[in-house]
């Protein structure tokens, strides 16, 4: 374990929810998501992502992010700019505390976000570094505990609906590793079954992300099946 802790220096504000500040990066060289590695110091923790250029050369400049973080599903979620068409990385087990996993996920628009799946309550800062090109993130203790976890498979990961209930109307979202360009996710309430479909993005270099529209239905006690595999019990109203 390293004894210095970078990650609570320099003057970046740590945000306990929400978004930490769009960082544009008209210059970007970065292409592909190469690696994604993590440190550990006393009192933080450091998640590094890397680039390389459409050459396969390291990237110099990094990419624009749009950071959020979803603390409502402990998520720390970087949206990548479009300039950004390719990953390395499926997943990554980081071996910390405050940070859990990384999935890189595709967004049927083509887009890629990388999200972090957070261990324990942390606050959280992204910057973005040069030669060579660099997300970093950081993460500290603090803060409430995460109300609801996202649910993960190996073939899938749910995001929302999160919690035991669910009002009208909601989404169903995630992503998943099933191949094919939609998903079909059926609600069955009092022996009803209500079916809806999703795009996914495809590529078999990142997760394919989802997102499914329930815009209206019966109350009460139901079960909610993505994908033809994964049930989950809910409340809905």
């Amino acid at each position: 374990m390293a004894t210095e802790s970078p990650c609570t220096a320099g003057p970046a504000e740590f945000v306990e929810s929400g978004g930490s500040g769009l960082i544009e990066r008209a210059d970007s060289d970065s292409d592909v998501v190469t690696g994604i590695r993590w440190s550990t110091y006393p009192d933080c923790e450091r998640v590094v992502i890397e680039f390389a250029a459409a050459s396969g050369a390291p990237a110099v400049a990094p990419p624009g992010v749009g950071p959020l973080f979803i603390r409502s599903s402990g998520l720390m979620r970087l949206q990548l700019d479009a300039g950004v068409s390719r990953s390395a990385v499926l997943d990554q087990v980081v071996e910390g505390m405050l940070v859990d996993r990384a999935y890189v996920a595709r967004r049927s628009t083509g887009e890629l976000f990388v999200d972090l799946h957070m261990g324990q309550p942390a606050l959280i800062r992204v910057t973005v570094a040069s030669g060579p090109a660099r997300i970093v993130v950081d993460a500290i203790p603090g803060g409430d505990p995460y109300p609801t976890r996202p649910a993960v498979t190996d073939q899938l990961v749910l995001v929302d609906p999160a919690g035991d209930s669910a009002v009208y109307p909601f989404t169903v979202n995630g992503y998943t590793r099933a191949t094919g360009e939609t998903i079909q996710v059926d609600i069955e309430v009092a022996g009803v079954t209500e079916t809806y479909d999703g795009e996914v993005g495809t590529g078999g270099d990142a997760w394919g992300a989802f997102t499914v529209l329930v815009p209206d239905g019966p109350d009460g006690p139901a079960t909610i099946i993505v994908g033809e595999s994964f049930p989950l019990s809910i409340t809905l109203s």
